[in-house]
């Protein structure tokens, strides 16, 4: 409560992982009037599994929405590359999302200083279930990071 009297919006509680400080750090920082996202994003800390081609490996996730994410990643795709992610629904159903690879942040030549290396995706076609859990996911952690 003494927080929110400060005018004080996002926070840290207990421990967090590496890619929440950075997350947050970045959205404290970044200017207000930035152009507004298709989608609500979060850092999410979870591992799922990619499929490029007839290869599935698993990848870390650093920010998801329904729209999208980024993935946390020392060997990237190239931009154009399509993949498809299981989505995290919880419980047995495994909806996939199918996007492509839209920007490249390299560990040896970062495009971007502010983000680690990694992946980011925009979805093309994610089914209602998969949207729903995402959003669902995204609404849930962000409402543990705002004071």
């Amino acid at each position: 409560m003494r927080l929110r009297e400060t005018d004080a919006a996002l926070a840290l509680f207990e421990s967090f992982d590496p890619s929440t400080l950075r997350f947050q750090v970045n959205r404290a920082l970044a200017p207000v009037a930035a152009p507004p996202r298709a989608a609500v994003r979060a850092p999410i800390e979870m591992e799922v599994f990619l499929r490029v081609g007839m290869r599935t490996r698993p990848v870390r996730v650093y920010t998801l929405s329904s729209c999208g994410a980024f993935l946390l990643m020392d060997r990237p795709l190239r931009p154009g590359r399509r993949v498809e992610l299981e989505v995290p629904a919880g419980g047995s159903h495994r909806p996939r999302a199918v996007g492509r690879v839209t920007f490249v942040n390299a560990a040896h030549a970062p495009a971007h200083p502010d983000l680690p290396p990694g992946v980011a995706l925009r979805f093309d076609k994610v089914d209602a279930i998969a949207a729903c859990a995402i959003d669902h996911l995204v609404e849930k952690r962000l409402a543990a990071l705002a004071v």
